[in-house]
């Protein structure tokens, strides 16, 4: 008998109970089994070990997860004894044994195959996702990284960055797991299942007439580069990345169209943009003044085109007074007075190179008015029918 409390005869009931350490890990032997040992970590993550001196050298042998791999203490017994009953076969294993997957390896994996499937668009959100939230637990192992981890993960990220990047993240995650268990670098359940994503609020602000006065009027004063580009985002409903990277060879100022390539677009279908002529000025004199390069915004980045000029558009925001609108807003505009001025959703989202309806139904609570005015005037013509059959009777 032993006072060591770290030190007693394994039994289900015991190891059931094993305390949990506040930081790093607690390991427990059992008395019956010299060398049989079961670790704790501070998140509740339980393994059986070899853990003694073999041959003078102290081997540390991982037998597998406790209870997951072994029904009974039994059998984690059993193979301990059949693991210690060989010892130039444990110190082989010791040696040759390979190391257990960490999350560095995860995103390696899922690495490769977003090279090989995903938009770089898409790749380069990813790597962004996993260089600003999980590069920090790159050394940790799959198999101890629980599902508390990540849901406190996600709580923080929602807290400093937002509800949407946390469920991304969350959604990048469970990609991850998925993908490498198919890959067959992971055996285990997938721990973001089950963490619960916070609700997203569908944004719809958009910029009225006096607050379109406003926000025109500011555009006036901003950098040339910026206020055309800003023009453009609100002129022509693109998404701020299309207009950025928007090349001379996709434009037709002839026909006045602006066609952007498939493997540009989100939806992944071309998208034909009619170029107004407020629009259609802004690039034909920017084309006068072009050095010949493809890019209709030039820039001096690794890109070759015009990042986004963040410092500018917060400007134009305090001179229009608009703290709260977006660069993204300006699409929203657009579709939001094609909707109010009657406009069919479909044709609304060909405007916008919607490929679902689902993305353009934002819209349809804006065009009430024409629905009202419809409804009215059909109103209007049904009364009147009931009233000429009235007058039909009294005329007999």
């Amino acid at each position: 008998m032993t006072d060591d409390p770290r030190k007693f005869p394994f039994t289900q009931r015991r190891l059931e109970t094993l305390s949990v350490p506040d930081r790093g890990r607690a390991e427990y032997l059992d008395t019956k089994v010299r060398g049989l040992a079961i670790t704790v970590t501070a998140k509740g993550a339980t393994s059986a070990y070899i853990s003694k001196k073999v041959r003078g050298r102290h081997v540390r042998y991982h037998l597998g997860k406790w209870p997951g791999d072994f029904q009974t203490v039994k059998a984690l017994r059993a193979a301990a004894q059949a693991a210690l009953s060989n010892p130039d076969e444990l110190l082989t294993k010791r040696r040759q044994r390979p190391a257990e997957p960490t999350l560095a390896d995860l995103w390696a994996c899922w690495w490769e195959h977003a090279t090989a499937h995903k938009r770089p668009k898409s790749q380069a959100e990813d790597k962004r996702q996993y260089e600003t939230f999980l590069r920090r637990w790159a050394k940790r192992r799959l198999a101890d990284i629980t599902r508390q981890d990540i849901a406190t993960l996600h709580q923080r990220i929602g807290e400093k960055s937002g509800r949407y990047a946390a469920n991304r993240l969350l959604a990048l995650l469970s990609a991850m797991w998925t993908e490498g268990r198919r890959a067959g670098l992971v055996t285990g359940e997938n721990p973001s299942q089950g963490v619960r994503r916070f609700r997203e609020e569908k944004r719809d602000r958009w910029l009225d007439a006096d607050e379109l006065r406003r926000l025109l009027n500011a555009l006036g004063e901003a950098e040339a580069d910026a206020g055309d580009f800003m023009t453009l985002c609100l002129l022509t409903g693109a998404r701020k990345s299309n207009v950025l990277t928007m090349r001379w060879e996709h434009i037709d100022l002839r026909l006045c169209l602006w066609t952007i390539p498939a493997a540009e677009a989100k939806a992944g279908d071309p998208v034909v943009i009619p170029l107004v002529r407020p629009a259609a000025d802004i690039l034909a004199s920017r084309l006068e003044q072009a050095n010949g390069g493809p890019w209709v915004f030039p820039g001096s980045g690794k890109s070759g085109h015009m990042g986004e000029p963040r410092r500018e558009w917060y400007r134009v925001r305090k001179l229009a007074g608009l703290p709260d609108v977006r660069l993204h807003d300006l699409r929203r505009t657009m579709g939001s007075w094609l909707a109010n001025a009657g406009t069919s959703l479909q044709v609304i989202g060909k405007a916008l190179g919607h490929r679902d309806l689902k993305s353009t139904e934002v819209y349809a609570r804006l065009s009430v008015d024409p629905v009202r005015e419809a409804v009215d005037k059909a109103t209007r013509a049904m009364l009147e029918t009931d009233g000429a059959k009235q007058e039909a009777q009294g005329d007999e």
